[in-house]
């Protein structure tokens, strides 16, 4: 593999975005549904929500990563977390429920290998200790108990290697989730952050970061959707 220094994909126009950010500490054939009928334009829409998650997880974790090191995607999606990471050098490997999705990050030639994969069961197609690092990129609201796939992770990352994800916080609820029906008519999931906290200690994570964002409405015009970015280590 060619070697890739941080100069050849490092925009200048970045910089300042990801020093700040670094230095911050289902139904699910409902869902599927829904992506497929947007796949082709689901990259434009997510800007249109001014919706920095892709960003937020790569500025927060590009320090840990290093050119040639192995990275999955669960719920790739079109790709538009793991573009940044593959102009890193990283090697990208990618898993998604949506066929549509996944054609869609194939045309953009930026992983090595795509797999169709309900993420409902947790189960992940991968031997252990088989990647440096795992992203989940607007993914775990779609889902509400999340036990299995943290267990998952765990055990396909190498020692050492950082899992990056996103999530919506709910710090006022009972319950580890609270389910609810979103303006998009898709029901969503917000997480207690002590639940989120639970389940990384449970599975040898350390947590590194962690920082919050908002994006906008469903008719785009306030920022009221609370999102959390964090990064943790496998220990």
């Amino acid at each position: 593999m060619k070697s890739t220094s941080r100069s050849d994909w490092y925009e200048p126009g970045l910089a300042l975005k990801l020093v700040a950010l670094d230095n911050e500490m289902t139904h699910v054939d409902e869902t599927d549904s829904n992506y497929a009928d947007f796949a082709s334009d689901y990259d434009t829409e997510v800007r249109a929500y001014c919706s920095y998650l892709h960003d937020c997880i790569f500025g927060m974790s590009y320090k840990a990563v290093s050119p040639g090191e192995k990275l999955l995607d669960i719920g790739i999606g079109t790709g538009l977390a793991s573009e940044t990471f593959n102009k890193a050098g990283l090697r990208i490997t990618g898993i998604d429920n949506s066929p549509e999705m996944l054609e869609v990050c194939k045309k953009k030639q930026i992983a090595e290998a795509l797999t169709s994969c309900d993420l409902s069961h947790g189960q992940l197609p991968f031997e252990n200790r088989t990647f440096h690092h795992v992203i989940c990129c607007g993914v775990l609201h779609f889902f509400g108990e999340l036990a299995e796939l943290f267990r998952e992770t765990s055990r396909i990352v190498k020692p050492g290697g950082t899992f990056a994800f996103s999530i919506m916080p709910d710090d006022n609820q009972a319950g580890d989730y609270q389910k609810e029906i979103s303006d998009w008519d898709i029901p969503i999931y917000k997480h207690k952050p002590e639940y989120i906290s639970q389940l990384l200690t449970e599975n040898s994570f350390e947590q590194l970061k962690e920082q919050r964002l908002l994006t906008k409405d469903f008719h785009k015009r306030h920022y009221t959707l609370m999102f959390s970015v964090i990064v943790c280590r496998q220990k």
